[in-house]
């Protein structure tokens, strides 16, 4: 019991540290961000590569962490060519971690939140509410409980550790999700990536449509159509006349 909780507080801890971390990240994205956007007038060509190999760290520093933390084992993309910017840009892999870079403070930044704000939160109920409710006045709230006696405080006080308590317990599932979330992000960023390299998808043609001796064949046949004009039947002259009216037809020889 007592090593559970201990594994429990230590997993709010990484969550905090997390969503520290998740900051240099976003700092990081900015700057590979930026040297994308100075690509037309030439400055970020030299920004980019050195750009890159930062992102790169950070991403392996947070696939190490997830791998310590939790074992959810990220698979690291293929490394950075060392070439110019130009074939960074043709890195499937640099682009992986742009999606997770900008993706990671948002998503990943609010799942690790959760158990610090009930953490957090619960911490004042229990520690700060029972020394200070006397000078905040009738109007102190703490949760849904007006704290404005000493049975009211220690009510707060109890609402403050079952908080505390719901944090520490879900910070180890929540670090958990937390590290998965990260895998699926980078294998949806590469997805995209892939999806957009090969341009839209539209219908599938016709197995004849493509051939060029094919297509010249059905442009003559449906020419000749239009020449010929409607077909005639058999047995009737093209230049014979039919018989006014009134008029009785030639007796056959």
């Amino acid at each position: 019991m007592a090593s559970a909780f201990i594994r429990a507080c230590v997993a709010a801890w990484r969550c905090q540290l997390a969503s520290l971390l998740a900051l240099a990240v976003t700092a990081v994205g900015t700057l590979v961000v930026l040297a994308l956007l100075l690509l037309p007038v030439g400055v970020g060509f030299r920004l980019l590569p050195p750009a890159a190999r930062l992102l790169r760290a950070a991403s392996d520093r947070a696939r190490g962490r997830a791998a310590r933390w939790t074992d959810v084992r990220i698979s690291p993309p293929e490394p950075l060519p060392a070439g110019p910017a130009r074939a960074v840009l043709g890195d499937e892999g640099f682009w992986r971690d742009l999606g997770w870079a900008w993706l990671e403070p948002v998503v990943g930044g609010l799942l690790v939140a959760v158990p610090l704000v009930f953490i957090e939160y619960g911490v004042f109920g229990a520690l700060v509410q029972p020394f200070v409710w006397r000078l905040l006045g009738d109007t102190n709230w703490y949760a849904f409980v007006l704290v404005h006696s000493t049975p009211t405080m220690l009510a707060a006080l109890a609402l403050g550790l079952a908080f505390t308590a719901a944090g520490v317990c879900a910070a180890p599932a929540v670090l958990r999700l937390h590290s998965r979330w990260g895998a699926v992000a980078a294998v949806r960023a590469a997805q995209h990536r892939t999806r957009a390299a090969r341009g839209p998808v539209g219908p599938h043609p016709h197995p004849g449509d493509g051939h060029p001796g094919r297509r010249a064949a059905a442009h003559r046949a449906r020419s000749a159509r239009r020449c010929a004009g409607p077909a005639r039947r058999p047995g009737h002259d093209a230049g014979a006349r039919r018989p006014a009216a009134g008029q009785r037809p030639a007796d056959r020889p």
